[in-house]
């Protein structure tokens, strides 16, 4: 062999030789740098665990306005967690864990909303929030990572409905809390099944299926109440200008018949006298039948802030809803109505009266259920049946002695 080949060989096999070291250096340091990623996924324990339904909390101080279920679909488990509410914001607490104080941790949630639903994580601890409000809620995972405050040794996690609805559903496939910066990339849910693994020890969901959907809204407290009719006053301090009394109409309908008895000025009834927020919103309904001729509005005032509402909604028939804030400074408010052109014909029949905080879509107030009038009003049928027995009594005495006489 020539000493020109020679050297070629020998160029070319070191060309090999470097290229084979650095391809063997390329892949080495690709499965290291893999494996690295790979631990990176394996982070601290998962410091959330679920041993019964109960521990999950729901803080909506009102009832009924959340509810938990757990559900299988195909070959997942979530909790189904449900809000039946049009106001406030409804809570779901998964759990109160002990943590150290300015220690990072992330809360890691992996769920399916709804088109509709609209929350976002929650983290509370005795002294306050501490992420209020986090991340929203949204089809995937999601982390929340967050550095605990200094002296707080202990914390809430959980998510809160922003603009609950009643057709909002979250359906939770996961949860994750760890004592580290978890990327929601590096945590695969299906290596953490806390969830999963729970609802798979419940057996058959069959009793915990979910009762069939209401279209009825849970409103808040109403805080309008009479414990007597004398409450109602007439500021005219005329008799003349605005009568009140019971009408029954039929058996089961009773109802507060306001009778305007003049033809000049604006005679006024002041329902109640409530104390109140300032710069809070209030609805105030009433529910009633009125007469052809009624020219009837709803009228707010307060000792310190004037009218607040003059003339509000007219008063037509049915229900009538009139939602207000409060002015700043303000703390009593009086409820009534106003006759604002009078006339001795004019009569209001009214059914139900209802007060709450915030805003009330009036197709969502039930004033039969609402019976803070009606329970003061309505005239029981029963009362003429305790009248049977002594007028029975009687009737029998009368016979007696008149046969008595007839028989002398």
């Amino acid at each position: 062999m020539s000493s020109n080949s020679e050297n070629f060989l020998m160029k070319n096999l070191n060309a090999y030789i470097y290229a084979s070291y650095l391809l063997i250096t390329l892949t080495c340091t690709s499965v290291i740098a893999d494996a690295q990623v790979k631990s990176d996924k394996i982070v601290t324990p998962n410091l959330f665990s679920l041993t019964a339904l109960d521990e999950i909390r729901t803080v909506d101080h009102m009832e009924n306005h959340v509810s938990i279920h757990p559900i299988r679909n195909y070959d997942k488990n979530f909790l189904k967690i449900t809000c039946s509410s049009r106001s406030g914001n409804p809570q779901v607490h998964f759990k109160t864990l002990n943590v150290q104080s300015g220690e990072r941790y992330s809360f890691l949630i992996s769920a399916q909303p709804s088109e509709k639903a609209e929350a976002a994580i929650y983290i509370e601890s005795p002294k306050g929030n501490v992420v209020w409000p986090g991340l929203k809620i949204i089809k995937g995972a999601i982390s929340q990572t967050f550095t605990v405050p200094d002296g707080v040794n202990e914390i809430t996690f959980g998510f809160i409905f922003l603009n609950p609805d009643p057709d909002e559903e979250i359906l939770v496939e996961e949860i994750g809390f760890y004592k580290a910066t978890v990327n929601p990339s590096d945590w695969d849910p299906k290596e953490n099944q806390v969830v999963q693994q729970f609802i798979n020890t419940l057996g058959d969901l069959s009793k915990y299926h979910a009762p069939e959907k209401s279209n009825k809204v849970i409103l808040p407290p109403n805080l309008f109440s009479l414990s007597d009719l004398s409450e109602i006053k007439n500021p005219d301090n005329s008799g003349s200008f605005a009568k009140l009394r019971i009408f029954q109409k039929s058996s089961d309908q009773t109802y507060l018949k306001i009778t305007c008895a003049s033809i000049t000025g604006a005679p006024h009834v002041h329902f109640k006298t409530l104390i109140v927020k300032p710069g809070q919103t209030y609805s105030y309904l009433i529910s009633s039948l009125s007469s052809a001729a009624a020219n009837a509005y709803i009228y707010v005032e307060s000792p310190t802030a004037g009218n607040v509402v003059w003339p509000g909604q007219q008063i037509i028939g049915g229900t009538v809803c009139q939602t207000f804030r409060v002015p700043d400074g303000a703390t009593e408010i009086t409820l009534g109505l106003i006759f604002l052109k009078p006339n001795p014909d004019e009569s209001l029949l009214i059914e139900e009266i209802g007060f709450y905080e915030g805003a009330i879509n009036p197709a969502d107030w039930i004033p039969k259920e609402n019976k803070s009038l009606q329970g003061l009003i309505q005239i029981s049928n029963t009362s003429w049946l305790w009248l049977l027995f002594p007028m029975s009594i009687g009737v029998l005495i009368i016979l007696y002695f008149r046969d008595r006489r007839n028989n002398r």
